[in-house]
Order: structure tokens, then C-alpha cells, then sequence
């Protein structure tokens, strides 16, 4: 039962060990205690504990530092707790019926920002927008979702953000009203690649390499459910490469989802990749950290790519997935966003087809003019043919 706690003395947040005192104190901040009917994230949450009792151990972090990290956690659980408790008290969020969804599930840095951008563009598309995903609570009211006073909070964030990291905003674009990756929304599950991309957690990222948790699209759906109540409807339009990870647990969840896979040079996947998140750690040139981020860059998405093969061994799910060339979605996006609604079934309009040609125009997604190669990222071609030979052998067609 949803209920209140009482407020006892502060503890500091360094202190904080285990998951059940992350959760203690998640309660104490919101008064909440009911934590919903599946516990899959307390998986991740004590692998990212014990990872953070390893660098305890090996003194990596200064105090702020870890203080940052468990202030980080503690806000996902209290989003989670929010989430349970106001779809308690709402019982309609629960009917809100999630249809069709269409999943851009390509690797990180093969065209999925664009492509997503560009399928929101549809009228008939609804996307969970970089602000709502940010600043969820409390939630916003349908009327007044568009005018939200959280939309001008969230684009002073991006503003400072980009001036505090150049490097990492000449490499991707943000903004309010843009599409968000699902990764967000997984780390209310921490089941996210974001944890990974902050800073070094190696234990997570060898268990986030290898994990498959119970359920992990339970609150992935619960979310969608509480945007759609309280915002547009629409097709929901869903991008993250992460979702490679376990598509046989996306699909039964979404079973008639609608799956994009985004196809590049490995090569150029994995140099961009890997400066993408030395620039989020905001490691500079010639820093020997560099070389750790090409090295688990490397493992992480190829062990991802290798499990989303496998899973479209299964000729039904394989059949749900529409490929498209990174090349191909530069140099024609109303024909390449056509061929994917034949596909699909879907009615490509006019209006669809004119807004593509404005954000061609005016791309929210700017190519980087910022070189990148493998050597910076301690890396060599040798290796990434290596790791991603069985994904030439099936793809190479589209990325050759």
C-alpha cells in the first residue's frame, strides 16, 4: 500500500550501502513506500552498489563524486515510487493502451537520432520528448502540456550544458522538444546504458553486457502509459540501440511494435561512439582513459549487436524488423522513410513529406564536423572487424 513515512534525521547519502537503504531513503524524500509488483531493479541498482564498493576500494572517487552517484540513484527511485503512487491514485493511466509502437533499435551512432527525429515529424507520431523525460513530475496537465513552464527549464539546462561541454554539443544536438532515447526511461529500471556513459562503473558494464532481468519492459510500458495520459496522443515513436539487448522481452511486451534497425560502417560506428562518450566524461585528446572507453565501447555494443542477431534468428521477430541504410536515410530521407511505411502498412502523407523537407532545411541534428578515427580511442581497425565480423557478413550490403 501507498502510504506516508515518517521524516526522521538525515543521514548523508555517502553513508548509503545497500539497496535497501537507497530505498529507505527514496521513502523518506516522498512519503512512498509501494514500489509496484515487479522488484527487477533492484538488480541493477545493487550491481551499480557493488560496483561502487570497488572503487571504493581502490579510492576512484572523490566524495562529491560518489555523493553524485547515490543523489543520481536516489532520484530514479523516487521517480519510480511517483510513478506507482500517482498510477495507484489514477487508475485510468492504467487503460491508456500503448499500439503499434514503431522502435528505432539501430546501434548507437548508425543514424537513430535523425531517423527519430525525422518519424516524429509525422503527425500521427507521438515521441516522449527530452523535456517530459527530464522533469516528469509533477505531471502536466493535457491542456497546458504544450505551454508546460518545464519546456523553457529544460532548454536552459541544454543551454548551460552545451557551454559547459563544446565538445559534447558539437557531437549531439539536444533540446526539449526533441525525441529522448528509451534509455531514460530504462534507467527508472537501472537497466540503462546511461549509467555506462557517465563514467567508468566496470562491474556494470561487464553485468549490463551479459544481464537479462525479469520484465525489463514492465516500466518502460508504465511510462508510456503515464505520458500518453497526461500529454498527445499518437503513435508512440521509440528510439534506443540499447533495446538490441533483449528483443524477444520488447516484443512481448509490444507485440505488434514496428522495429527500425539503423546499419553503418562499424568502423565509423564505433570511432563516433566512443569520442561521443569521452566527450560526455569529458576525457580530452591524448587522456590514457580514452583508450578504456574504446575498449569497453567496443565490448558493450558488440556483445548488444550479437544478442540482437541472435534474436532475429527467429524468422517472426526478423520479420518485424525493417533495415535501413544509415547511407541511404542521408541521401533520400522521404524515400527511405517511404520504403519503411510500405513496409509497415503505414499512410506516408503529404504533410509528413513537407515537414522531412523543412528539417532538411533546418536539421535538428546537424552533421559533426569533428573528425574522429580509431587511434584516438585506442583502437585499431583490426579489432573492430574482428568483434563485428558476423555483422559485415549479414549487412555489410548496407554499409559497404
Amino acid at each position: 500500500m501507498t502510504g506516508a513515512v515518517a521524516d526522521g534525521a538525515t543521514s548523508s547519502v555517502t553513508s548509503l550501502r545497500t539497496d535497501e537503504e537507497l530505498m529507505a531513503e527514496a521513502e523518506r524524500r516522498t512519503g512512498l513506500r509501494d514500489w509496484g509488483e515487479h522488484d527487477s531493479f533492484r538488480v541493477g541498482l545493487r550491481v551499480l552498489l557493488a560496483t561502487l564498493a570497488d572503487l571504493d576500494v581502490d579510492n576512484c572517487l572523490a566524495p562529491q563524486q560518489r555523493e553524485l552517484l547515490i543523489e543520481t540513484w536516489l532520484a530514479r527511485l523516487a521517480d519510480r515510487l511517483r510513478l506507482i503512487d500517482h498510477a495507484n491514485r489514477n487508475p485510468a493511466i492504467a487503460e491508456e493502451r500503448i499500439a503499434g509502437p514503431v522502435v528505432v533499435i539501430g546501434l548507437p551512432r548508425s543514424g537513430t537520432t535523425v531517423l527519430v527525429d525525422l518519424l516524429a515529424l509525422d503527425p500521427a507520431a507521438r515521441a516522449p520528448l527530452q523535456w517530459e523525460t527530464a522533469l516528469p513530475w509533477p505531471p502536466p496537465s493535457r491542456h497546458g502540456w504544450a505551454d508546460d513552464s518545464r519546456i523553457a527549464e529544460a532548454a536552459d539546462r541544454a543551454a548551460a550544458h552545451a557551454r559547459a561541454n563544446p565538445e559534447l554539443a558539437a557531437l549531439h544536438s539536444s533540446g526539449p522538444k526533441l525525441p529522448d532515447e528509451c534509455n531514460a526511461i530504462l534507467g527508472i529500471e537501472f537497466w540503462s546504458p546511461n549509467f555506462w556513459a557517465s563514467r567508468p562503473l566496470p562491474r556494470y558494464e561487464r553485468w549490463l553486457a551479459r544481464s537479462r532481468i525479469d520484465r525489463p519492459y514492465w516500466t518502460h510500458h508504465r511510462v508510456l502509459q503515464h505520458l500518453q495520459h497526461h500529454g498527445p496522443t499518437g503513435r508512440w515513436t521509440l528510439k534506443s540501440p540499447f533495446h538490441q539487448f533483449d528483443l524477444p522481452a520488447l516484443v512481448a511486451q509490444y507485440p505488434d511494435a514496428m522495429l527500425i534497425q539503423t546499419h553503418r560502417d562499424p568502423v565509423a560506428i564505433t570511432a563516433s561512439n566512443a569520442s561521443l562518450i569521452c566527450a560526455v566524461r569529458q576525457l580530452p585528446p591524448g587522456h590514457p582513459d580514452r583508450a578504456e572507453v574504446g575498449r569497453s565501447n567496443l565490448a558493450l555494443w558488440g556483445e548488444g549487436l550479437r544478442r540482437g542477431m541472435a534474436a532475429r534468428e527467429d524468422p517472426t521477430l526478423d520479420a518485424r524488423v525493417f533495415d535501413l541504410s544509415n547511407r541511404a536515410l542521408n541521401a533520400d530521407p522521404i524515400g527511405s522513410l517511404r520504403s519503411v511505411y510500405d513496409y509497415f502498412g503505414l499512410t506516408f502523407t503529404d504533410e509528413f513529406a513537407a515537414r522531412i523537407r523543412s528539417w532538411t532545411e533546418h536539421p535538428t541534428q546537424p552533421p559533426s564536423g569533428r573528425a574522429v578515427s580509431l587511434s584516438d580511442v585506442g583502437l585499431d581497425r583490426a579489432m573492430v572487424e574482428d568483434a563485428y565480423a558476423a555483422y559485415r557478413s549479414r549487412f555489410g550490403g548496407y554499409f559497404d
